[in-house]
């Protein structure tokens, strides 16, 4: 600020420095409010970390129509669960209100329509304290119990801090009264800050110099001073206390939406001892755990004294795979709305491109029975396209990223994004062709990747191979019992008549299946024996890969036996599989004039009342 150092009335006079200081926060917000976020090119940021704090952006580029939403909100302690790019931290962070007040959704009380408060923790954080951790002593468990506690109360007192200065989220002196008075009762070293001091901040400062105490009392363990710990019950009394205080969270639940708690970053020893009281009933404080996983084998379901937490009792678990495999007027509309956020919010991407139905256009063909019969004709020498916004939204098994690549990967093609800034750059629909190319890299992307996985990761790829290859089979060889017309087989998803009772080498591979999302499990499904049975569906974006059809008309039906021989096996699963007669004869020449509809693909026909979609063989 200073042209000329020695000179300025704030030189020497530290009250008129101070309130120039104090202003400063004022200034950006006011600059902040007039900035528009804008992204460079639409594919920046396919990690919502990599976003940081522009939460105004954050805001921009999310759809709160995600599948599951009304389900995750309810008032149950939850698990989210969903591949990697799936948008769970996305959802976890929008969901809290510091999100939502930085993102200028919401500038007074009035703004905040939810019924709840979000309250976001990445659980990196645990992770960096305690990496090495193993063999945990009740002392240590004490230890991660304490900075847990501190951890929740730092974003608690965050939150306070961003909305204080809101319009009907102001907090009075009785509050920060209370505040002191209450954090003084667990840690008796806490000292009164001097008068004029923002207490917030003064509390914050505190939580995190006692965590770097924690911190050093476990790396050091020599003779340094042991931390007094807070007890598990210090949440629970805290959010009576907050609810009791501050009449914007008196009639409101607390969330606390815990990000990325998954194995083995989040180890079961550090899982096991926060089951201990996360997962406990909120009794009065009405508080709730909302945690967010990679799979359903990445959380570990006991507490340090070996008790099975059940589903449905201490907690509930919202799979984003297995609403994606429904296929509902929601799936698409979302995936529509996220797609088309980042083309509207891109620096560089012309108004007529902002609607990817218009850039991709439409698949060829009115029905999968369609596509099956071309792939069944093409042979191994021909060639099937699967192109267009219809079959693209098809391959999404919530792996939102992998389609946001996919897209990248069809701009790029169409001799890069650079082409989109001028009305006339490029001519829509992009040709079948490009988008047929960047469908199948993207999935032999994806099944390269596979190889890289640690310790199975050669198996896992054998696996999908073996079963892509024999559900291939299936389609050209076989004919569905379900209709009079006899369409191909056509099925990505597992049945398993008889549930197999998988131990050792067998296990941790079926889990690694799930873990990275090769295949997705759905637990409601029912066998043909009417026995719960799991479903597992094959990802969708392996559908073109193997010349498949996303229909769920049919499945490819297993016994015990068939399921360990794919786990063990693939190479002589694929020879069993392909010796099984066909039930049923190839359709004839005549037969297949016969009228295309499909309404016999039970759960796209029955459950979401949209037609079915296909591809084109056709060229540009």
């Amino acid at each position: 600020m200073e042209s000329i150092p020695t000179e300025g009335t704030f030189v020497r006079n530290p009250r008129e420095l101070l309130q120039i200081f104090n202003q400063i926060p004022k200034n950006y917000s006011a600059l902040s409010s007039e900035r528009k976020e804008k992204l460079s090119n639409p594919f920046d940021y396919l990690r919502c970390e990599q976003i940081g704090d522009s939460f105004e952006l954050l805001q921009l580029l999310y759809s709160e129509n995600f599948p599951g939403y009304s389900d995750l909100l309810r008032r149950n302690n939850t698990f989210l669960t969903g591949p990697r790019g799936c948008g769970k931290t996305t959802i976890f962070r929008n969901l809290s209100l510091k999100a939502q007040i930085l993102g200028n959704k919401v500038g007074k009380i009035e703004d905040y329509k939810e019924n709840y408060v979000g309250i976001y923790y990445h659980c990196n954080d645990l992770y960096f304290a305690f990496p090495y951790l193993s063999n945990i002593s009740d002392e240590e468990r004490k230890g991660i119990i304490h900075y847990f506690n501190l951890a929740i109360l730092y974003e608690i007192l965050d939150l306070l801090e961003i909305s204080n200065n809101k319009q009907g989220f102001e907090l009075d002196l009785h509050v920060m009264s209370e505040l002191q008075e209450f954090i003084s009762a667990y840690l008796p070293s806490y000292q009164t800050p001097p008068l004029g001091t923002n207490i917030i901040r003064h509390l914050m400062s505190m939580a995190g110099k006692e965590k770097q105490i924690l911190r050093h009392w476990f790396e050091k363990r020599d003779g340094s001073q042991k931390p007094i710990f807070l007890p598990m019950d210090f949440i629970r009394n805290l959010c009576k206390l907050l609810r009791d205080c501050i009449p914007w969270m008196t009639n409101r639940p607390i969330y606390f939406f815990l990000d990325d708690y998954s194995l083995p970053n989040i180890s079961k020893g550090i899982q096991e001892t926060l089951h201990d009281f996360i997962l406990f009933p909120s009794e009065c404080s009405e508080y709730y755990f909302k945690l967010s996983t990679e799979s359903v084998v990445s959380f570990y379901p006991y507490n340090s004294k070996g008790k099975l937490m059940e589903e449905g009792r201490e907690y509930v678990v919202v799979d984003l795979g297995y609403f994606f495999s429904l296929r509902t007027g929601q799936v698409e509309n979302f995936l529509l709305e996220v797609i088309n956020n980042r083309l509207r919010n891109s620096d560089n991407i012309d108004k007529k491109y902002h609607d990817i139905r218009e850039v991709l256009g439409s698949g060829h063909y009115n029905s999968y029975i369609q596509l099956a019969l071309e792939i069944r004709e093409k042979g191994a020498g021909g060639r099937v396209y699967y192109y267009g916004y219809d079959i693209i939204t098809q391959l999404c098994s919530g792996d939102v990223a992998h389609i946001l690549g996919l897209i990248k990967r069809i701009f790029e093609l169409s001799e890069g994004p650079g082409n989109f800034t001028e009305a006339g750059g490029i001519d829509l629909p992009i040709g079948s062709r490009i988008q047929d190319q960047a469908v199948r890299e993207t999935g032999s992307d994806f099944l390269n990747k596979i190889e890289s996985i640690p310790k199975y990761g050669h198996d896992l790829r054998k696996i999908a191979d073996a079963f892509g290859d024999v559900a291939h089979w299936y389609l050209k060889n076989r004919n569905s019992k379900n209709q009079e017309q006899l369409p191909p087989w056509q099925a990505f998803r597992i049945e398993i008549r008889d549930t197999p009772d998988l131990k050792d080498k067998h296990l941790e591979i079926y889990n690694e299946l799930l873990h990275y999302g090769i295949f997705f499990r759905d637990i409601r499904g029912k066998s043909q024996r009417g026995a719960v049975a799991p479903r597992l569906y094959l990802r969708r974006l392996l559908i073109p890969t193997f010349l498949l059809t996303p229909s769920k008309r049919d499945n490819i039906g297993l016994n015990k036996d068939e399921f360990l021989q794919l786990l063990e096996d693939p190479e002589e699963f694929k020879k069993i599989m392909k010796k099984k007669k066909p039930r049923r004869k190839r359709l004839q020449p005549d037969e297949k004039q016969k009228r295309l509809h499909d309404p016999s693909d039970e759960e796209n026909n029955n459950q979401i009342g949209i037609k079915e979609i296909g591809v084109g063989s056709k060229g540009d």
